[in-house]
């Protein structure tokens, strides 16, 4: 069957076949002169698989803008402290593992743990079963208590590598990117705490061979306190050395109360560049007043059983001291490091 085609119709097939004549010559003309570029497209294409995006993305001769490299933030830790705990006559340190048990982190015990002597069955009978079951997460520091047994040995018996080398004391460790260094401020019974004192050495060699922006030094006599016992000066020189390479927190026990010292120097003068002091003898052992306030003092709180918990994170740090039995908040606040 024959179609008559119009004028009009004649025109659009010409035309039509004028550019697919043209369109031709060009694909030609481009194979002959581009051939490298058109192989070189090919084998550099995306496979069909790679996302729309990377697919279609306009290419650029010029190099592509550096974004640096991303800088790690170490995590956030929590600590968990308290000194003065465990009582066979008593059952608030019980209340105080209680709530211990509720919160997560690492725990730091600060001293005079096991009543009255430290001794292995006092460790066996009075803190085992309270703070005990913590174990697999604490970390110690001894007190005067602990060393009424010779050499502080159920101390270090019982606590094992989580009190550092045996026999020794004093130890740090790494939480986040915090520096933590634990000592003994049994002065007498270690050797001293003045310069050329074996412990006095390795501290100023640990903070010089880890300069850390954010660190915590704990021991169990307060350098300063407004607590029944009152500054210990023993402690000085441990005290200065660690306050003027930049500690940013203090912890102490032996004071069987709460207290918090506001930033101070080496010299106990407030300073805001100096190292904040929490005192939290609060474990388990009968509690005590306070006497007349040092200078720096900004909280006191001798009627409450509980823990202070230091949330530790990178370049600044939150307190909170919790009572029992239910942790109410009794203090709270932060800081940052220096």
């Amino acid at each position: 069957m024959s179609v008559a085609l119009t004028g009009k119709t004649s025109r659009r097939i010409a035309l039509a076949g004028q550019r697919l004549a043209v369109a031709g010559l060009m694909m030609l003309l481009v194979g002959c002169q581009g051939a490298t570029v058109i192989t070189t497209d090919l084998a550099t294409s995306p496979p069909t698989s790679t996302p729309a995006a990377a697919r279609t993305a306009a290419p650029s001769s010029e190099p592509a803008a550096s974004t640096g490299s991303a800088v790690p933030v170490a995590p956030t830790v929590t600590l968990v402290t308290a000194g003065d705990i465990g009582r066979c006559d008593s059952d608030a340190d019980e209340r105080t593992a209680e709530l211990a048990a509720t919160l997560p982190g690492t725990v730091l015990v600060l001293g005079d743990n096991a009543y009255e002597d430290g001794s292995r069955r006092q460790y066996r009978d009075c803190y085992a079963p309270s703070w005990g079951r913590l174990l697999e997460r604490t970390l110690a520091v001894p007190g005067n208590h602990d060393h009424h047994t010779e050499g502080a040995e159920a101390f270090f018996d019982y606590f094992g590598s989580r009190a550092g080398p045996a026999g020794l004391g004093w130890y740090a460790e790494t939480l986040g990117a915090w520096h933590l260094i634990t000592l003994d401020s049994e002065c007498d019974r270690v050797g001293g705490c003045e310069r050329g004192s074996r412990q006095y050495e390795w501290l100023a060699a640990e903070l010089a061979d880890h300069p850390a922006v954010c660190t915590v030094i704990a021991f169990h006599r307060p350098r300063y306190s407004s607590g029944y016992h009152g500054d210990f000066d023993d402690v000085d020189p441990l005290w200065r050395l660690a306050v003027e390479a930049g500690a940013d927190i203090v912890l102490n026990g032996h004071e069987h109360s709460y207290e918090r010292l506001g930033p101070m120097d080496a010299d106990g003068r407030a300073d805001e560049s100096g190292a904040r002091v929490f005192i939290t003898g609060t474990g388990g052992a009968p509690l005590r007043g306070f006497k007349a306030p040092v200078e720096t003092s900004q909280i006191r709180i001798d009627d409450r059983f509980g823990e202070l918990v230091l949330e530790l994170a990178d370049g600044s740090y939150r307190w909170a001291f919790r009572s029992t039995p239910d942790g109410t908040v009794e203090d709270e606040g932060s800081g940052a490091c220096h």
